[in-house]
């Protein structure tokens, strides 16, 4: 029985770090105000910008980090690597937070004191006009590599080739391997642009106090998810305290079904805050019943987890991935 709850918060996790994978081609603003920049962190690419790293946060204590770091490729092409990383996270705790009252029926719970660890690996890639090019992922387990991979490659100008597998497989051809779970096509919009909501957005300019605009957005898990429409705006003006200083930053909600109307009365499903500079430095998510938060490290906090994102470190994480 423990095991199989065991896996059920693996599956959690990874559908919470796989959200990110979102097809997202950001609409004009609706209300004013410019179109925020989400191409600005792919811009900065030649310039190699430092990584920039979070701090992951549930109920008030660190259950880990986030790391994105975007480089120059050849050809006037862009490289993003992402690292998601849980550290000691209190199982029982994660599913009576998924389950509330029906917890009490899971009696593997009474004694158990299990801790996941899990780390979560991404890179894309994207061309000179920053579209999609391809893009890969795994998930690992304690020791356990490659529990589950996900590849996508974008053919024929908009169709996304998204593979599931498990195992190392995909150094041979997953596409003929038994541990193939799951195979789909979809077609993406025009200037399509991938977002990433778990690893928070760097950076979000251009933006002033009423300011809407839309995005369709495509998590591939649960598998046959459909298109789901997520609205942004700029609600107001806020004085929090980032590195022991008040900052004044710009709040930003995202709600679900834009085009149902009556945007006040649907709870944001995540929210972010942003300085006058642009720079984010908070985000928060809710994830099945469970509200994260990242909080933004300074660069000399951030120093001890960039590591993880060097070749020798993270490549090995993907499941037959070359440099």
């Amino acid at each position: 029985m423990g095991n199989r709850w065991y896996t059920g918060v693996v599956l959690l996790f990874w559908l919470a770090s796989m959200s990110w994978l979102v097809v997202a081609k950001v609409l004009p603003p609706l209300v004013g105000g410019q179109r925020p920049d989400y191409r600005a962190t792919l811009a900065e690419a030649p310039k190699s910008p430092p990584p920039v790293v979070w701090r992951v946060l549930w109920d008030e204590e660190a259950i880990g980090f986030a790391a994105t770091r975007v480089r120059p490729a050849p050809g006037g092409r862009a490289e993003m690597r992402s690292l998601v990383r849980f550290e000691q996270l209190d199982v029982k705790k994660v599913l009576k937070q998924m389950l509330g009252a029906l917890s009490v029926l899971l009696p593997s719970l009474g004694g158990e004191d299990l801790r996941l660890e899990m780390t979560v690996a991404s890179r894309l890639h994207f061309d000179s006009q920053q579209a999609l090019e391809t893009l890969e992922t795994s998930i690992a387990v304690a020791e356990m590599p490659h529990v589950l991979n996900l590849r996508g490659e974008v053919r024929d100008g908009n169709v996304l080739d998204v593979l599931v597998f498990s195992g190392d497989a995909y150094r041979s051809n997953p596409q003929e391997q038994a541990n193939v779970l799951l195979r789909r096509q979809l077609q993406l919009p025009r200037d399509a642009l991938v977002g990433d909501p778990f690893t928070p957005s760097s950076d979000l300019r251009n933006l002033e106090v009423g300011q809407t605009w839309t995005m369709p957005v495509y998590r591939p898990f649960p598998p046959n998810s459909p298109v789901q429409i997520i609205e942004a705006k700029a609600e107001r003006l806020e004085l929090i305290y980032w590195d022991r200083d008040p900052v004044e930053v710009m709040v930003v909600a995202y709600r679900s079904d834009a085009g149902s109307g009556l945007a006040a009365t649907r709870e944001p499903i995540g929210r972010v805050w942003v300085r006058p500079d642009g720079v984010v430095v908070r985000q928060e998510m809710l994830v099945s019943n469970l509200h994260l938060v990242f909080e933004r490290m300074t660069e000399e906090q951030a120093a001890e987890h960039v590591a993880w994102l060097e070749d020798e470190r993270f490549l090995p994480l993907l499941p037959g991935a070359e440099p």
